[in-house]
């Protein structure tokens, strides 16, 4: 789905012509043609999978409910990104959080760098692998929010964890990084989170320049950092010899998605990333992503705004020896392993890579992801917080009931009883009358049962004598078939079977 998700920005908008030609019967119809570039398809994708991409591109602010192309989706369409990571850098511009968007596309659309079977590194946290790519360019753990404590609860000297990393991923992730921030369009204007200060909305650049002299000059003394990723004069000539994100490569999923950079040797793109406004040097770059990435939270509100469909509850508190995590549609999620510190520390959880476990019977593992507490969800993801209102029959209690539901993009986070009208509780009740078999398994009340049992005797005297009665038919088929017609404010039964 993710593949199809990749051309579903444009392949709506091309639907679009497609559904018009089909009002004079020229053409298919959305619903059985899906047009891409102009083309239609030779063998129309499976439904399920066109569903899933078109629920995803909606979340992501692509298209609207009606599967039109959004603003946002005009401009996510004319970024060299996957519509997952090309939304994650358009609300990181709203926080000044450009650099750090790009630093996670471009990590996410590599193979996990800390993949290499290695047992003693644990844990799948995003920030550990930030970790790694801070320390090639000269920074450290304390660089990243949480970043020191997490290496300190994992046991492992950060130097050793940034050992283990695949060198390969590091250098292309960094160098894409660079790239994908030279890609990104102009911020059409402020965020619209009041708590964002104006110094941190117009991004860390200036700032990072001012200290990247001091943290060049610490990382040089210790030896620590990759000396080829911190000369920044070349970071564009290198990039387009030798990178290879030019290529298709996994998002993470096992899905080959479009790769998030201009084609391989563009002598365009090599001096797009020199001249980019927001980090006219490697170095510039690379202190801006560390200073972001210093912002508590700021990493797991990212990687929600890609994954909106990937965000899990944790379920068990601080010290439980096996934590598992909720995901929206109700899936339990695991982490690979109990001594992940994330398991202990995070409310909330963006997940960016997901492993299906082999045994039917256990839950699907967690490969990458990073934390969200209450706090990061309220600073930078209001946006994604809706309250709505449910009134629904609960079988199990033969009930209607109500519940207020606070949720961060499908994902409850809260839920309360509320009071329902009689207008809410119809629909509800419809479903609950026909689900427990009628009027006949309904229950009423003996002495309404009673007479409806004479009226029926009587009705069926009629008919005998006259062939026709000026009695109602209160019959159980009749008064199944009509339930919407008589079953209205005010009820004789309530809101339930316990009611009647």
């Amino acid at each position: 789905s993710l593949q199809l998700a990749k051309w579903g920005v444009n392949l709506h908008a091309a639907a679009a012509e497609s559904n018009a030609a089909s009002a004079d019967g020229s053409g298919m119809g959305q619903g059985s043609v899906c047009v891409v570039g102009g083309l239609r398809w030779l063998d129309a994708p499976p439904a399920t999978r066109l569903t899933a991409a078109t629920d995803l591109l909606q979340g992501l602010g692509a298209i609207d409910d009606k599967s039109r192309i959004t603003p946002e989706g005009n401009t996510m369409s004319r970024m060299p990104l996957h519509p997952r990571f090309a939304h994650m850098v358009l609300q990181a511009q709203k926080f000044g959080a450009t650099e750090l968007a790009a630093v996670l596309g471009s990590m996410l659309s590599e193979r996990d760098l800390l993949r290499s079977g290695s047992s003693t590194v644990s844990s799948a946290s995003l920030l550990l692998r930030l970790v790694c790519l801070a320390r090639a360019v000269g920074g450290d753990a304390g660089d990243i929010a949480g970043g020191s404590s997490l290496a300190a609860a994992l046991g492992v000297p950060v130097s050793e964890v940034a050992a283990m990393a695949d060198r390969g991923v590091v250098r292309r992730a960094l160098l894409g990084a660079r790239q994908l921030a030279s890609a990104v369009p102009p911020a059409g204007g402020g965020g619209d989170d009041e708590d964002v200060d104006d110094t941190e909305a117009s991004g860390d650049a200036g700032q990072a320049a001012q200290e990247f002299d001091q943290l060049q000059g610490e990382s040089e003394e210790d030896g620590s950092g990759d000396p080829e990723l911190q000369e920044g004069p070349e970071a564009g000539k290198d990039w387009a010899s030798t990178s290879t994100m030019g290529d298709d490569v996994a998002d993470g999923s096992g899905v080959a998605v479009a790769a998030a950079t201009p084609e391989r040797g563009s002598e365009e793109a090599a001096a797009r990333v020199k001249s980019n406004s927001s980090s006219s040097s490697s170095g510039d770059f690379d202190a801006a992503w560390r200073l972001q990435a210093g912002r508590d939270g700021l990493v797991g509100a990212l990687v929600a705004f890609a994954y909106p469909d990937r965000l899990a509850i944790r379920r068990g508190g601080a010290g439980t020896k096996s934590v598992s995590f909720a995901m929206s549609g109700g899936a339990n999620v695991r982490l690979l392993s109990d001594r992940d510190p994330l398991g202990q520390t995070a409310e909330f959880l963006a997940i960016a890579e997901l492993q299906g476990s082999r045994n039917s019977s256990s839950n699907d593992i967690v490969r990458q992801g990073a934390p969200l507490s209450a706090g990061a969800v309220d600073r930078y993801l209001k946006g994604l917080v809706r309250e709505s209102k449910a009134v629904f029959w609960a079988s199990g209690s033969k009930a209607v009931l109500g519940r207020q539901r606070k949720c961060l993009g499908s994902l409850v986070l809260e839920e309360k009883a509320v009071p329902v009208s009689d207008e809410e509780a119809l629909p509800a009740l419809f479903q609950g009358f026909r689900e427990m078999g009628g009027i006949s398994n309904v229950g009423l009340p003996a002495d309404v049962e009673a007479w409806r049992q004479r009226v029926i005797w009587l009705r069926q005297q009629d008919q005998k004598a006259a062939s026709e009665s000026q009695l109602p038919d209160l019959s159980d088929q009749t008064l199944n078939r009509t339930v919407s017609q008589w079953l209205l404010p005010p009820f004789f039964w309530g809101r339930g079977k316990s009611d009647r």
